[in-house]
């Protein structure tokens, strides 16, 4: 094989090297510059998304209660026929929402109707985050917020990181 020396090269050549060679760094600087501003950028996009699926299943609890206030059902007939109505939503494929009481009593689970009732303040992420009893302070703090816990998304047995929006729905509690 034949030895390339930079001494042998034409003009041209040296330029065009020495051209590629200072821009290189800009590139690279460029690319980690960049990178997580996208990822930055996606999560936002995923944020905002998510809270928008969340509103839209939010706005039944209120059409509800005015029948609550109406006097055409009962509170609890109200809470009822609504939290069989969001079991049954799903959004982006098989995701599905939830509702707890404000003391982490399920009052719907998407995943699970039959969890209805039960007790998950004390449900630990794989991290030892009591994710349920988060929720409950971020609402309970701002009125609604975003919740990262680890816990396996539906049919898997691996935790992985998720993400959910909560917000509160005061007169019932949830």
């Amino acid at each position: 094989m034949k030895n390339i020396q930079y001494k042998n090269w034409s003009v041209k050549t040296k330029i065009f090297f020495l051209l590629i060679l200072s821009i290189l760094p800009f590139m690279g600087i460029s690319v980690f510059h960049l990178l997580p501003s996208v990822e930055e950028q996606f999560m936002e996009d995923k944020r905002r998304g998510l809270q928008a699926v969340v509103e839209s299943a939010y706005s039944i609890l209120p059409v509800y209660e005015k029948k609550v206030a109406a006097g055409e059902l009962s509170r609890e007939q109200a809470v009822q026929q609504a939290m069989d109505e969001i079991n049954q939503l799903r959004y982006a494929g098989n995701e599905y929402y939830f509702v707890y009481s404000m003391e982490g009593v399920v009052m719907a689970l998407g995943s699970d109707p039959k969890k209805k009732g039960e007790d998950r303040s004390q449900v630990v992420d794989k991290k030892g985050f009591k994710f349920v009893q988060g929720m409950a302070t971020t609402t309970r703090t701002n009125g609604q917020g975003f919740v990262t816990y680890y816990y396996p998304k539906l049919g898997e047995t691996e935790a992985q990181a998720k993400l959910s929006f909560v917000k509160q729905f005061a007169p019932w509690n949830c």
